[in-house]
């Protein structure tokens, strides 16, 4: 039967055949290019963007598309966010008393100068042979500079004053430091507080509610580690981690990875700039007086 008899026979016109047929064409050409980019977006995601991230990326490509339908095609094409699941809070079993003790001082701070608050974490790296490795860190919350670190096979107090002693000879800093961190056994221990207390150091910790959220840029610096490094490398051994993690840190983050919270500059170049800026400061004012007492 020809197209026109059969349009008559259902009750429409040839027109709104053609009209059906060409609408349907230009659908399913839209959704190949919309699936296409999403896979694009995916893959150099390393399968880290969900369906909000993607819809955000599609849109910054000039394709606008909601969010549910993305979710459809992801369904489709059975894929997902490898970073799916939630971060469940622990309860606590902290004493009366040690509640009390453990304030944030460094979210009151207004940090302007280096070696001011020092941030501070241990993160765990899963290993190839099944075992667990743990990176101890600390970081100049000024300017995001990794100060020292280390990565052991043991999560001990030793291990995170290892690293606070070699931060110490590394920088030197003044009386008043505030040792920022977790409220993990090992930052709460004895032989920790008496370190802060010997080097005149004030001990902080994160809330108990926003505990993620009061040590951002150390939990930041582990995910982009794990992520930009550790998860592509994907390193055999203990030594062939730590020397990725090396490489990353003296290589790539202090020197090289660019912060837009520093103003797109490194963290070495970030705090080359601010001693400048202090050595300027203080030849000015040298300069001032002395033409004061002229």
């Amino acid at each position: 039967m020809s197209i026109n008899r059969l349009a008559k026979t259902f009750g429409y016109s040839r027109s709104s055949y053609y009209h059906y047929r060409n609408y349907r064409k230009r659908e399913n050409a839209r959704k190949v290019e919309i699936i296409n980019t999403m896979l694009q977006i995916y893959n150099k995601s390393y399968g880290t963007y969900g369906a909000p991230r993607i819809t955000y990326a599609l849109r910054n490509e000039g394709i606008v598309v909601a969010r549910k339908t993305v979710y459809n095609y992801m369904k489709e094409l059975n894929i997902c966010s490898i970073m799916y699941k939630k971060f469940r809070y622990k309860k606590t079993n902290f004493s009366d008393y040690e509640y009390l003790k453990l304030k944030n001082i460094a979210k009151d701070t207004d940090v302007n100068d280096l070696n001011q608050v020092w941030t501070q974490d241990v993160t765990y790296i899963k290993l190839n042979d099944g075992t667990n490795a743990y990176l101890a860190s600390v970081m100049d919350y000024y300017s995001r500079k990794i100060i020292a670190y280390e990565l052991s096979k043991n999560m001990t107090t030793d291990l995170i004053l290892r690293v606070l002693r070699n931060a110490y000879e590394t920088r030197r800093p003044r009386a008043g430091l505030i040792l920022h961190s977790d409220k993990g056994a090992q930052y709460r221990s004895d032989k920790y507080k008496d370190f802060a207390y010997h080097h005149r150091a004030v001990c902080s910790y994160t809330r108990i509610v926003f505990s993620c959220a009061d040590n951002a840029n150390q939990e930041s610096f582990h995910a982009s580690l794990k992520k930009e490094c550790l998860y592509q490398m994907k390193p055999k051994s203990f030594e062939d981690t730590k020397m990725l993690i090396f490489r990353y840190i003296e290589g790539f983050y202090n020197k090289r990875r660019l912060h837009s919270s520093l103003g797109y500059k490194s963290p070495d170049d970030f705090e080359k700039d601010h001693n400048l800026r202090l050595k300027n400061k203080t030849v000015e004012l040298i300069t001032d007086n002395s033409n004061e007492n002229n």
